[in-house]
């Protein structure tokens, strides 16, 4: 595995400590330089007092940092002035490898070091209503923001990431999108959230998408400084180099169905921070509207990686900013349609009914006009699985009518496919229909629907299997047996050991729950523990 990194997280796991918290020990005051100094130093105390109660200066935290990061298989770099940050009187949240390294080092949990996880300083929305019509009523509240969080969350390569956000999010926005979709994206997308799975309660989810840049000007003015600045002896940008960077995107793409996701992150994180890079010295408009297209879509397939795959959504979501705005960039609608329909589910999962509504309403109104069947069948399924997910059958019920008549029925193709659109057939559809028939309780046609899923998933769909069996599991225990869901669940988790996939995982957890709130007895429950027990070990 290579080495972490502060911008490469994807490798790191995640960590949820609100369900775990830790009694903070009683620390004694920070020591003064002079009897009857003033009050407290302003800034993160709880951080500083850790430090000073091992009487260390910040140079002697860092190295210890560094020290500790290694005894643990993680070596990471600290510098004195990320210190300062980290005790500074609005610190930025550290990356979960830096987060890992600092409880190893303090032994207490992230929370009581002073830092606040990002959503939590957010202003919250007003409760989502669950139930609803679907989401194409209206535009989307607002779905885009800079990274200027980004910036703060990296003690690394923040210049390097910042730099080509600026680029993308003024020319991205300001140029490529649609009048109607730039109005809408200026509005505040924010609040908290949290995943519906009780074993991640509390965890400190990061929005999707926040404020966009709302000062173009002065976007423009920071957009033009950068140009100005481009490193000296820098790679020309010309029709065989963004040739050249196409080709490593479409390795990439093809690698995702074979690679584990935690070996396979870090080059593609890697890959669309240089083409963030190039898109800056790129000087020819042609040429850049030819780049930004890989470019986007490496960014996404960094943040489905870091949010279905591993399950880090605050490492998705610059990502996710990135791939926006590059697709933007490209002029593309298609692949601005896609984007958004992904960044849908991030709110979807943790029950924000009106965001994700108005994220799937913009992805329809980018997408619009622009897109083949295929495309727009799989964003009336994402739509239904979101419907579903927020209690809203009904409206489930009928997008994913509409994704089958947009298909042509199953087993229809339909039309010539962006190549990117990989992810998606008739079969993905059938597990589609599958969990929106559960939802609405056609427990029989969810039956039908899921095992064609399995008949006709190609080799590639490993990830997919996981899901499709375990809602099988799931449709099991509905029915009354127990049996044959454990079974079903067993191989859900057998797959997962060949195909780490953290969402199969916890559709898995799910249905297990499930078993245990029926009172399956135990000698059927003992294999699905042992299994799941197991499958921890090749946890990324």
């Amino acid at each position: 595995m290579p080495q972490a990194t502060p911008s490469r997280q994807g490798q790191a796991r995640s960590t949820s400590h609100a369900s775990h918290a830790v009694p903070t020990p009683q620390l004694p005051s920070p020591p003064t330089t002079r009897a009857g100094a003033g009050p407290a130093a302003t800034g993160n105390n709880a951080l500083r007092q850790l430090r000073l109660r091992r009487f260390w200066t910040q140079a002697d935290f860092a190295a210890a940092f560094e020290a500790r990061s290694r005894q643990i298989g993680r070596p990471l770099s600290l510098s004195v002035r990320q210190v300062r940050r980290w005790e500074s009187d609005n610190p930025p949240l550290p990356l979960p490898a830096y987060q890992a390294v600092l409880e190893a080092l303090f032994g207490v949990p992230i929370e009581r070091m002073g830092f606040q996880p990002q959503w939590a300083r957010e202003e919250a929305d007003p409760p989502d209503s669950g139930s609803g019509g679907s989401a194409h009523m209206g535009r989307g509240a607002g779905v885009t923001r800079s990274l200027r969080d980004h910036e703060r969350h990296d003690p690394v390569k923040r210049r390097q990431f910042m730099t080509g956000a600026v680029a993308l999010g003024s020319g991205g926005l300001a140029a490529a999108a649609p009048a109607s979709a730039r109005a809408a994206t200026r509005a505040p997308y924010q609040g908290s959230a949290q995943q519906q799975n009780p074993k991640y309660q509390g965890s400190p989810y990061q929005n999707t998408a926040n404020q966009a840049i709302s000062q173009q000007p002065e976007a423009a003015a920071r957009l033009a400084e950068q140009r100005a600045g481009v490193t000296p002896g820098a790679a020309a940008v010309d029709s065989s180099l963004v040739a050249g960077y196409s080709a490593i995107t479409a390795q990439h793409r093809t690698l995702y169905w074979s690679v584990p996701a935690s070996a396979m992150f870090a080059p593609v994180a890697a890959h669309s921070e240089l083409g963030i890079g190039l898109l800056r010295a790129t000087e020819s408009a042609a040429l850049r509207t030819r780049l930004a297209h890989p470019v986007a879509e490496t960014a996404l397939l960094a943040a489905r990686l870091a949010f279905f795959d591993l399950q880090q959504p605050r490492l998705a979501d610059g990502y996710f900013t990135v791939a926006l705005d590059a697709a933007r960039e490209a002029a593309d609608r298609a692949l601005t349609g896609a984007v958004l329909a992904h960044m849908a589910f991030v709110p979807a999962f943790c029950g924000r009914a009106r965001r994700a509504r108005d994220l799937m309403a913009l992805a329809h109104d980018e997408a619009a006009g622009a897109i083949g069947p295929t495309q727009r069948s799989w964003m009336y399924a994402v739509d239904s699985e979101i419907e579903a997910r927020l209690g809203a059958a009904a409206s489930a019920g009928d997008l994913i009518a509409r994704s089958e008549a947009a298909l042509g029925g199953l087993g229809s193709a339909g039309g010539p496919d962006p190549d990117w659109l990989d992810f998606y057939d008739a079969s993905r559809l059938a597990g589609f229909k599958g969990f929106c028939q559960i939802a609405t309780g056609r427990t029989g046609e969810a039956a039908a629907s899921l095992e064609r899923t399995l008949r006709t998933l190609p080799a590639t769909g490993a990830k997919q299997r996981s899901i499709t069996l375990a809602d099988l599991a799931h449709v099991r225990a509905q029915q009354g047996e127990l049996e044959e869901s454990a079974r079903l669940l067993g191989g859900a988790i057998a797959q997962l050991h060949r195909s780490w996939y953290a969402t199969g995982v916890d559709r898995v957890d799910g249905v297990r729950r499930r078993l245990v709130a029926m009172n399956v007895p135990p000698r059927v429950l003992a294999p699905v523990d042992e299994a799941r027990q197991a499958l921890e070990a090749v946890r990324p």
